[in-house]
């Protein structure tokens, strides 16, 4: 099985199952998304789609500030998140990267084709405090995921705004992904969107699949000062009009975010205790986003694939640099943790 999270249906078919079985038997832990997904209405007029989309969806944009509290001028949607770190690198080509590690590959990747200096700033998993880089030159570019991953850490604003002030001492860019945040709450107290019209070398990535629970649909947003998206590289392709459509229908739904804040904080306590008793388990690392990090006894990989053939999919951490195999879940639902903590107890080692 891949290393990486969210491969569904390359595990489905490594199995053998039709796409039929595995919507129906095969539970992913490797993705954290939102299983409670908002109540998509797929009636729509086929002639929409005869049409090429315009190059930035207006009503979504417009829905998405209004939820942001950002004026439509901060806002660049985008297919994915992830052409949206490739083409920031490729845009500022930086000859100095710095990345709190371990964070998402994506990063590390657009580092090395578009940065010739790269530094890892390997953050303490059981810190709220950033060390911060000591030599930083002008136009690099320190990146900083929070919530974190893999261990859903999410740092005090007083935190982000000391690093957000040492970046603009340096004339360095600051890319905040805050793709995690919306499971903690949309308020700007969480977050540092209020400081994007001060701070015009602040750039914030928000992914909007993982909160709304659809993976099939590539959008998210670029949040920036407004002279920044002028300036960004143009899209090789718009936002798709199904997944424009889509998008818009959720965020309309008024009462997701109530029911998801209700979901996660049951349903996180009830995985927790589901595995606080493994013998597979030596740590269960705090989180405050939808997935957690687990330390194990025993090797990450082999348990990986031993799980999959049970059907449950997880999340081997190997490639984030550990000294010791870890794991990371995503926060399902009661049935799907105690499935998995009947598999994990019958695990042979």
């Amino acid at each position: 099985m891949t290393a990486h999270g969210g491969q569904f249906f390359a595990a489905a078919q490594q199995l053998g199952w039709s796409t039929e079985q595995a919507l129906n038997q095969l539970l992913d832990f490797s993705a954290s998304l939102n299983p409670l997904q908002p109540d998509f209405d797929l009636n729509i007029n086929p002639a929409l789609l005869m049409h090429y989309p315009p190059e930035q969806a207006s009503p979504l944009q417009q829905l998405l500030a209004e939820k942001l509290q950002l004026h439509t001028a901060q806002i660049r949607l985008t297919n994915g998140i992830s052409a949206a770190i490739f083409d920031f690198f490729n845009w500022l080509r930086p000859k100095q990267t710095l990345l709190y590690s371990p964070l998402y590959g994506e990063y590390a990747r657009a580092a090395k084709l578009f940065s010739p200096h790269t530094q890892l700033i390997r953050r303490d998993l059981d810190s709220d405090s950033l060390v911060f880089p000591s030599q930083l030159n002008a136009d690099s570019i320190v990146v900083l995921v929070n919530p974190a991953t893999p261990d859903g850490r999410r740092y005090p604003r007083t935190q982000l705004i000391a690093l957000l002030q040492h970046c603009q001492a340096h004339q360095a860019w600051l890319c905040i992904d805050e793709s995690f945040l919306p499971f903690i709450g949309w308020q700007t107290e969480h977050s540092l969107r209020d400081q994007l019209a001060h701070y015009p070398k602040l750039i914030i990535f928000q992914s909007l699949t993982k909160y709304y629970g659809c993976a099939g649909i590539r959008i998210g947003a670029i949040l920036a000062h407004p002279t920044q998206l002028e300036n960004w590289p143009q899209a090789t392709w718009p936002i798709a009009t199904l997944d424009s459509l889509l998008m818009t229908q959720a965020l309309l739904q008024a009462n997701f975010d109530a029911r998801t804040q209700a979901w996660l904080k049951q349903a996180k306590q009830d995985l927790i205790t589901q595995l606080n008793d493994c013998r597979l388990i030596e740590k269960i690392y705090p989180s405050e986003a939808n997935f957690i990090l687990l330390k194990l006894h025993t090797p990450a990989q082999p348990l990986a694939e031993y799980l999959a053939r049970q059907g449950l999919l997880i999340r081997a951490c190997d490639n984030f640099g550990f000294n010791q195999p870890h794991i990371r879940l995503a926060v399902k639902t009661p049935a799907a943790h105690q499935r998995l903590a009947t598999a994990l107890d019958n695990y042979p080692c």
